[in-house]
């Protein structure tokens, strides 16, 4: 049985939402092991959820606890950004850090590429003495919707009543058509049925006449 509802929605499509998995930083091939499908959250999501990681501490000899983490990222908007890791977890041989997901991961839905990026400064002007970055991953945005203010409910009814006025004109436009389709097929009837009583009524006045021969086979076939 699901623990939670994200573990009830992965079961469902087969995603992985973001707080679901700690992310393994592979230090020697600079990837980034991210599972399918993986979900960072919904649009316009803000500092509700996080991304864990874990990587070696040491890459060669080089102690990276010494180093300042921060994940880089372009959202599917494609602006970059960045966030500064907070007290990350040194361990003896491994080193643990959160990424809280913040506005700018959600500004829209579809795909966000990131990257973890360690430096090294060499003093306190901010000149880097060491880098160390990982090739790019990636995560999915969920649509969502953001509404900033409700309808005025005057508003509101005014747009109803032009909803009801527009269903009704619709309706009876619809109706005008259909009756006049109609009309139009009465009198296609109507023309056929007089021009078929003036040729009959033009037979019968030649046959009177005697200018026309006839049966009386032909006369009972007029009336039939």
């Amino acid at each position: 049985m699901a623990d939670t509802l994200q573990d009830a929605l992965s079961a469902l499509n087969g995603s992985t939402y973001s707080q679901q998995n700690k992310l393994i930083i592979n230090s020697d091939l600079r990837t980034i092991t991210v599972p399918k499908n993986f979900i960072f959250g919904v649009y316009n999501d803000k500092d509700v959820l996080s991304v864990d990681f874990e990587m070696p501490r040491y890459y060669d000899d080089i102690d990276l606890s010494e180093f300042k983490i921060q994940v880089n990222y372009i959202n599917a908007a494609e602006v970059g950004d960045y966030y500064s890791v907070v007290d990350p977890v040194i361990g003896e041989d491994k080193i643990e850090f959160e990424w809280i997901l913040g506005r700018g991961v959600f500004a829209l839905e579809g795909i966000v590429k990131f990257i973890v990026c360690m430096r090294k400064l060499a003093d306190t002007e901010g000149n880097i003495d060491k880098e160390f970055n990982t090739t790019i991953a990636t995560g999915t945005v969920l649509a969502g919707i953001e509404v900033d203010s409700p309808i005025d409910p005057e508003a509101y009814s005014i747009l109803s009543h032009m909803k009801v006025l527009e269903d009704s004109c619709l309706y009876s436009a619809n109706r005008a058509a259909a009756t006049a389709d109609a009309i139009e097929s009465i009198a296609e009837d109507c023309e056929a049925a007089t021009q078929e009583a003036r040729s009959a009524t033009a037979a019968a006045t030649a046959i009177v006449e005697g200018l026309v021969p006839i049966t009386s086979e032909e006369i009972d076939n007029l009336f039939t």
